[in-house]
């Protein structure tokens, strides 16, 4: 315990005086009433996984773009997953994060979200021809809501509805012309962490606004 190896928590269950390895800790005192002592346990071990999501959270924020990105996105957008589509040839894997919107078979939609990291400087810009390719793959995925996390600038043109200029949103046509999904694309570029964290609160809200109008009679989402 000492050494940092372990956490211990004393719990005091009668009026037995505390040996000194105990009496200079602090302790559950469970001889006045149960639920004291076990609301004192469960504080305890709340503090003690806040404390290690910090310290995770202060090493990935010094590591590589797309892990500052992942941690930022699951602070943003709660839990991600991963997605695998197997099929007798190839397999399609991407990761997904999720909104509150009902769609066809539950209550919560995915958004899939594609990191783009910079591996230059000064980075490079999207061009036309990298969405180009990007729309390309999209089509393969059976969604309607994509998020593009990116430390490179955004080169190619998009619809400027959003009033954050970091935030670039691109539709996505179905077979009869009409929307049938969104792409927002979050430029990151040049921004620290608490930045970061902020366009990505105002590229959730975004995709909100954008998924209203993707809902169907019922009130879900369809699919695409």
């Amino acid at each position: 315990m000492i050494k940092g190896e372990c956490r211990v928590i004393p719990v005091v269950i009668d009026k037995t005086e505390l040996p000194p390895e105990v009496g200079g800790l602090l302790y559950a005192d469970f001889t006045s009433s149960f639920e004291f002592g076990i609301r004192a346990v469960v504080t305890a071990l709340e503090s003690e996984v806040g404390t290690l999501e910090q310290a995770e959270r202060q090493k990935a924020i010094k590591q590589s773009f797309w892990k500052r990105a992942d941690v930022a996105l699951t602070e943003t957008f709660g839990s991600v997953s991963h997605c695998n589509l197997s099929g007798d040839y190839e397999s399609l894997d991407y990761n997904v994060a999720s909104l509150p919107i009902p769609c066809a078979n539950r209550d919560e939609t995915d958004v899939v979200y594609e990191t783009v990291s910079a591996y230059s400087s000064p980075a490079k810009p999207l061009t036309e021809r990298w969405w180009s390719e990007y729309q390309e793959a999209i089509q393969r995925i059976p969604e309607r809501l994509f998020l593009v996390i990116t430390e490179r600038p955004v080169g190619f043109k998009a619809e400027e509805n959003s009033a954050e200029p970091r935030l670039r949103v691109k539709a996505i046509s179905d077979w009869r012309g009409k929307a049938g999904g969104y792409v927002v694309v979050a430029d990151l570029s040049k921004l620290n962490w608490r930045s970061q964290c902020a366009i990505l609160k105002k590229a959730r809200t975004l995709l909100l606004d954008l998924a209203q109008n993707l809902i169907g009679p019922d009130g879900r989402l369809s699919d695409p």
